[in-house]
């Protein structure tokens, strides 16, 4: 037998079923896309909303995410609004943690390109809640003096975050697909 001959047997050229060298398949990378910048949505996180701000997230909903389900939605804010309850600046791990539970929505829907989408955006929100948290909570522990304005600083920031995705589900409630 001929190793050369018989390459694709072995898979070489042949991954799970998916031909890498051929473009034309239906391999993984071919449903690999690009990422988009959202960075004209992620200050409303820190400025907090405005009218421009809402008619950007309006725009991201209908565009982007209108096809997401309204169950996955409201069980991703149903979380947000848990962590709110508790204090988020409180529990900076369960916020981050946010992520691999919308990464695993994501990976049981894969071939749903807004869910995807959604989380590129939610991860870079959730990325920058973390950091605004994190600085107002150091301002806390420098001095007790800066603790009012950490507090409140801590209280605009989680606010913020509650708001944003409030936005999301009011617009998706007007764009969203019908179940």
């Amino acid at each position: 037998m001929n190793y050369q001959n018989d390459k694709k047997s072995y898979g070489q050229n042949n991954y799970n079923g998916y031909n890498r060298n051929n473009p034309n398949s239906n391999s993984r990378s071919n449903s690999a896309r690009v990422e988009k910048d959202y960075s004209n949505i992620i200050p409303c996180i820190e400025d907090g909303m405005n009218n421009d701000y809402c008619e950007r997230i309006e725009k991201e909903v209908k565009d982007n995410f209108a096809k997401i389900s309204v169950s996955q939605l409201r069980k991703f804010f149903s979380a947000v609004k848990l962590l709110e309850q508790k204090g988020m600046a409180k529990n900076l791990n369960e916020l981050i943690m946010l992520k691999p539970k919308l990464a695993y929505a994501v990976g049981r829907d894969r071939n749903n390109n807004a869910l995807q989408n959604f989380y590129v955006l939610v991860s870079k929100v959730i990325e920058s809640t973390y950091d605004k948290l994190k600085q107002a909570d150091n301002k806390d522990s420098e001095s007790s003096e800066s603790s009012v304005k950490a507090s409140k600083e801590t209280k605009r920031i989680t606010q913020n975050f509650v708001d944003f995705f409030e936005a999301i589900i009011a617009y998706h409630k007007l764009y969203g697909k019908q179940q």
